[in-house]
């Protein structure tokens, strides 16, 4: 299946994202909050950008399109998805987007989208520093 110019990268995301744990997911929002006091403009604005550049280019929305189907087929399968993680599917939705959107946006407005798979082994286009964890 092809998923556009970062199809590596989208079957990265949807090939690991099986491993994502309830603790690793619990552990990397709360980080994301601490390390990013502005998180939820930085949030709005990625998400504004993402959509933005779907609607503009038809090829990469078809890429969103044909890899959305999977990832929500994994997350509906954890069995720890609850009420009390309801922000868990927009949340790896908007990451698979970024991915998608990858090449066509400024990596600084996009980091806050990949920023709860931090802690765990799901496969995002960043390479995490350890400091920040220390």
């Amino acid at each position: 299946m092809l998923y556009g110019p970062r199809t590596r990268e989208v079957t990265a995301f949807i090939e690991t994202l099986p491993s994502l744990t309830k603790s690793d997911w619990e552990e990397g929002k709360s980080a994301a909050v601490q390390y990013q006091p502005d998180l939820l403009e930085k949030l709005d604005h990625a998400s504004v950008l993402v959509v933005s550049t779907l609607t503009s280019n038809p090829q990469l929305d078809a890429a969103l399109s044909a890899a959305k189907p999977h990832v929500v087929r994994i997350v509906d399968s954890f069995q720890w998805n609850d009420d009390a993680n309801s922000d868990l599917r927009l949340d790896v939705l908007w990451a698979l987007g970024a991915i998608v959107v990858f090449d066509e946006l400024a990596f600084d407005d996009l980091l806050v989208r990949f920023r709860p798979f931090r802690l765990s082994t799901v496969a995002v286009p960043v390479l995490w520093s350890r400091s920040l964890l220390d």
